[in-house]
């Protein structure tokens, strides 16, 4: 049975100085152009600009595939079809990073009164979140959520004598059918149970997001798992 070998086809090469440390091995290695013009190694995350061909180490210069079929390594779990690729820092692609998501803890997991709280959105953007559990200073006052920009103001219930009633996980209830429920999820923290009365926590914010990575689009032709490799179209 015939077998169809998609590499090199369509090949076109672009010859640029290259960055100082690159050595022969690193043909086949995906690679950035730096920004002193000069082709570089990619950082995991980088967008590459096509695949080392050739390196002269005499004099200092590579043949760069920036457009055709190309075989390199890759990491994680690729198919084929259009796919987002990013560097995987060894040489290889991979899928960006998804990125992480802006979180804040309140209260003691001991004490059964931790909460989580998670931004709905990936990355720093929700890093100007901040949350509050505020006495109110009265008596039998009621539980209330206030959202005031992205600043999420939770009004503590208190009983005849002013002391605060909320447990977390009334809290927890409040929250999810609130306007703050845009911004943030809250649920019980670690081994808490929420049956824990909070206690007043001052304004905080949401910290610890990761932007997630934005790649750049190739069809992906082939992907042979057992080598660890792929048939990409540079374009």
């Amino acid at each position: 049975m015939w077998e169809v070998d998609f590499t090199g086809i369509g090949v076109e090469d672009v010859t640029m100085l290259a960055a100082g440390g690159m050595v022969v091995a690193d043909e086949g290695k995906v690679a950035k152009v730096s920004g002193e013009k000069k082709v570089d190694l990619c950082n995991a995350e980088d967008v590459f600009y096509g695949v080392i061909r050739k390196f002269d180490e005499g004099g200092g210069v590579v043949a760069l595939t920036r457009k055709g079929f190309k075989e390199v390594s890759y990491s994680g779990t690729i198919t084929p079809g259009r796919k987002e690729l990013v560097a995987n820092g060894n040489g290889g692609v991979k899928a960006p990073a998804v990125g992480v998501q802006a979180l804040l803890i309140t209260g003691v997991e001991e004490n059964n009164n931790a909460m989580l709280w998670t931004a709905k959105a990936y990355g720093v953007i929700d890093h100007d979140i901040r949350v509050q559990l505020k006495d109110p200073g009265g008596n039998d006052k009621a539980l209330s959520i206030d959202v005031v920009g992205k600043d999420i103001i939770v009004n503590l219930a208190t009983g005849v004598a002013g002391a605060i009633t909320s447990t977390a996980a009334e809290i927890i209830a409040a929250i999810a059918t609130s306007a703050a429920a845009s911004l943030v999820t809250a649920e019980d923290s670690g081994e808490s149970n929420g049956t824990g009365i909070v206690t007043a926590e001052a304004l905080t914010a949401l910290a610890g997001g990761v932007d997630p990575t934005i790649g750049k689009y190739y069809q992906i032709v082939s992907v042979d798992s057992n080598a660890g490799t792929l048939i990409l179209d540079l374009g």
